[in-house]
């Protein structure tokens, strides 16, 4: 009986701590395809190819200054379609291209582009690939507090943990009072 009420306090005092903390974004990160690899949202942009198939960009740091002598690579599928090298000003020209959707990769960024010819191109169209070439090991604080929680949420959480011991300390009581008065009951 003892046993029993102990296994339930357990399981109500999870499901309420469960109920309190705050739930993790499911698959915030990527999702996992049938083969096992992970893939994420893409994002692909429609740039205008100007007169004769030329692609052009700029490559920046991620404080905006021009980015010189970044490799860029034009690739469809596995297949590398063109490089070059981005100048002083971080820009550069990729001739000879046709329409269709393409990886560019210029520094540390990667990007999809839905190349238009110049007939072809939507008016939201861009007509320059403009990227960011950003450091890995870069860290944004888009998360203020611990792990993510602002202090509202961190008072909140220890509140609710502490209520829960103590409800569980004072369940754990309320049965040893309960098998007590049992006992007394019984005896003659």
């Amino acid at each position: 009986m003892k046993l029993v009420r102990m296994i339930r306090n357990v399981a109500v005092a999870l499901a309420v701590t469960g109920m309190v903390l705050p739930h993790p974004k499911v698959m915030a990160d990527g999702l996992k395809s049938n083969d096992g690899k992970e893939s994420k949202t893409v994002t692909i942009h429609d740039v205008a190819l100007a007169e004769g198939g030329v692609l052009n960009g700029v490559v920046r740091d991620a404080e905006g200054n021009p980015l010189n002598g970044a490799a860029v690579a034009i690739r469809q599928g596995n297949e590398v379609i063109a490089s070059t090298i981005s100048d002083e000003n971080g820009e550069f020209i990729i001739e000879d291209l046709n329409g269709g959707v393409y990886v560019v990769n210029a520094g540390q960024s990667q990007g999809v582009y839905r190349l238009w010819t110049e007939d072809t191109a939507p008016p939201s169209a861009q007509t320059i690939v403009d990227m960011v070439s950003v450091d890995e090991d870069l860290v944004r604080g888009q998360y203020p507090g611990l792990g993510g929680l602002d202090v509202f949420t961190l008072v909140t959480l220890g509140t609710a943990i502490a209520g829960v011991t103590l409800a569980a300390i004072n369940l754990g009581e309320i049965n040893d009072l309960e098998d007590k008065v049992d006992q007394l009951l019984a005896s003659p």
